[in-house]
């Protein structure tokens, strides 16, 4: 073989000197330029065959063609002398598809004048060569990335128009029109072919598989005669900005309780999510500050005003915020975590998650009457992602050997989740990342069945890594800057652009007002004389009072600053203590004298309690989250309060009671 390529090399070696002598003596004498005349004839005369090959394919006379008469054209459209209408547009792998045919023959000539450089201006064949290098570079890359797009794109775009057309996808690949740059232009066209037997239902199918394979919102129009094509452009994006007033009349009147209305898409399209359709629970995930308290503010009004103040909803937080949510009729907010240590509001937030699923079984088992009389319950649950680490430090706290690892209120969420629907209940959840891990509180596999359950999903200030997460389709949908601009996505995958209005805290009892609703104790149901029980016992419509501490619980305050813990998941009328306050400012009192009332903490120091205060809290709270009997309390400011007599009951006899009987 090496032998072989040695003989060839010096045949060639041997060719190109003999030329080169050759042309040396013709030069000398004076007649150079006739070789380079012969050249370029030959160069002019194979470019000419080429283009007279290439346009006899298609059965078009070149001379028809100098003189204008058009008598065909090429199969991408083009001319000799003209391009084809697609050529800036249409995605191709060749150089000369699309343009004049003429074109196609000035690669000879091109070459000849390459070779003319190179025997007699080296330098300037050297800058020529180096820009073609370039050029061509940038060339090869186009042509890769043309290719990567129709591979990735419009290949299983016509694969998938073939069956809605009727048409095969190689047919439909002559005349798709879908440039590379689509996602990020706003003027584009697309051109979708259709069939010359075409009906209404085909083009309906196409814009169906164009929604739901591109990225946006399009219209479609067809155009008058033969050959037939779809040309879609871009719907206007949403305003940039709509205010309260703009939209206050359609939050009141717009549609049933469960279509509230949510903001202005393209062509400023009222935009309603129907959560008795498609969406059942609405997933929310997007960055800080991006609006997701505003979203929840615009449904829960709507929800209030449409249902004429009957429905019950209820707002969990753990940062400690209310966002308007107080104004709203029906509403009850619960946003204390209490002590960052003992986290006893999130047992609160526990309970109120429980009671909705006991009130789930009271309709399930007809406890609560027919269907139709049933309120709507709305469960708003902010802060996902920190919800589920504090709801994790909590169970800790608790938790024995025996006892799962995942707390038990995530069991609850997964139920409200694949059965609420049924029952008039309804989960909106809020996270800054919709993780399989944070909906279901670190248990991916069933967190990944709650997320399923989310019908539409509301993205704003996401990454392509969460909507790899939580979508999927290609391509991706682009985050925007705007504020107040989401994208909506449903169950296929398809986002729509939508530009919330600017509802403040305030604007929630503006609207409520207007609608002639007031903002009565929130409320959750109606207690019924027939309780389900729950687990540890309690009623199922009534959350407890007070599960832990309030901030501490432990630190003495000054008299005359006590606060009821009363949870007001339904109206009731006065607590206990107020109660006995009214009866001791009525009747005189008593002739003995109180037992004295211990903190906590004071009982541990009196040896009241023979355990140390940390077990004492522990066991506290214990007893209190799974629904055991634990002494009653009364409040000395923020402290809960205690007889000795109901804590050695608890805990048993401390070290001075012991010591009294020895003596």
């Amino acid at each position: 073989m090496a032998d072989i390529t040695d003989d060839l090399s010096d045949v060639i070696s041997g060719l190109t000197s003999g030329l080169a002598a050759v042309y040396a003596e013709l030069d000398a004498a004076g007649y150079g330029w006739l070789v380079w005349a012969l050249i370029f004839t030959v160069s002019i005369v194979l470019g000419i065959r080429h283009v007279r090959w290439h346009m006899r394919r298609t059965q078009i006379s070149i001379g028809g063609q100098v003189i204008a008469s058009r008598t065909g054209v090429d199969h991408s459209g083009a001319t000799v002398f003209r391009s084809a209408d697609s050529v800036a547009r249409r995605a191709s792998l060749s150089p000369f598809h699309g343009r004049p045919a003429f074109w196609r023959g000035v690669p000879y000539p091109a070459a000849a004048a390459l070779l003319w450089l190179w025997a007699e201006h080296r330098l300037v064949f050297a800058a020529v060569t180096a820009g073609g290098a370039a050029y061509a570079g940038r060339r090869v890359h186009q042509v890769g990335a043309d290719w990567q797009h129709r591979r990735r794109i419009v290949a299983p775009m016509t694969k998938a128009l073939g069956p809605a057309l009727g048409e095969r996808p190689d047919r439909i690949l002559q005349g798709i029109v879908i440039p590379r740059d689509y996602a990020t232009r706003d003027d584009v066209e697309l051109v979708i072919p259709l069939p010359d037997d075409h009906r209404p239902q085909h083009i309906t199918e196409a814009s169906r598989i164009v929604h739901e394979r591109l990225l946006g919102e399009w219209r479609h129009t067809r155009n008058a005669g033969a050959p037939y094509v779809l040309t879609f452009t871009r719907k206007p994006a949403p305003p940039s900005l709509v205010r309260f007033e703009d939209v206050a009349e359609i939050m009141l009147t717009g549609g049933s309780v469960w279509e509230p209305f949510i903001g202005l898409g393209t062509e400023a399209e009222r935009i309603s999510l129907n959560f008795d359709g498609h969406v059942v629970h609405l997933g929310i995930s997007a960055g800080t500050g991006a609006g997701k308290s505003t979203l929840m503010r615009i449904l829960a009004a709507q929800f209030a005003i449409r249902s004429g103040g009957t429905a019950k909803q209820t707002y969990l937080d753990v940062k400690g915020d209310d966002e308007g949510m107080k104004s709203v009729p029906g509403m009850t907010v619960i946003n204390d975590i209490g002590d960052i240590h003992q986290l006893d509001g999130v047992f609160r937030m526990w309970a109120a998650i429980r009671w909705h699923l006991e009130e789930l079984d009271a309709r399930r088992t007809g406890k609560r009457g027919p269907k139709e009389s049933w309120e709507p319950l709305i469960l708003f649950n902010d802060e996902q992602n920190a919800f589920a680490r504090f709801s994790q430090r909590a169970w800790s706290l608790v938790r024995e050997k025996d006892d799962p690892k995942i707390p038990p209120v995530w069991e609850d969420l997964y139920l409200l989740a694949v059965m609420g629907r049924s029952f008039k209940i309804r989960l909106i959840n809020a996270y800054q990342v919709m993780s399989a891990d944070a909906s279901g509180g670190g248990d991916a596999k069933r967190g990944g069945e709650v997320r399923r359950q989310f019908g539409y999903k509301m993205l704003a200030r996401f990454d392509p890594s969460m909507w790899d997460n939580l979508v999927g389709t290609r391509p991706r949908g682009q985050s925007s800057d705007i504020p107040g601009r989401w994208l909506c996505v449903d169950n296929s995958g398809r986002a729509r652009a939508v530009q919330l209005p600017f509802f403040e805290p305030h604007h929630v009892a503006e609207l409520c007002a207007a609608a002639g609703l007031d903002t009565p104790a929130p409320t959750i149901g109606t207690a019924s004389p027939d309780a389900v029980p729950a687990p540890a016992g309690a009623t199922s419509h009534e959350i407890p009072a007070s599960f832990g501490d309030i901030r501490d619980g432990d630190t003495s305050a000054p008299d005359g600053q006590r606060e009821a813990v009363v949870l007001p998941f339904r109206q009731r009328g006065e607590s206990p203590w107020q109660m006995a306050e009214r009866a001791a400012a009525e009747l005189p009192p008593a002739p003995q004298e109180p037992e004295t009332r211990y903190t906590l903490k004071e009982a541990c120091e009196a040896g009241i309690i023979t355990i140390d205060f940390d077990t004492a809290k522990k066991q506290r709270t214990r007893a209190r989250q799974r629904g055991e009997w634990y002494p009653p309390a009364e409040k000395r400011g923020n402290a809960e309060t205690y007889t000795a007599t109901d804590l050695r009951k608890f805990y048993g006899e401390g070290e001075q009671q012991q010591q009294e009987r020895a003596r």
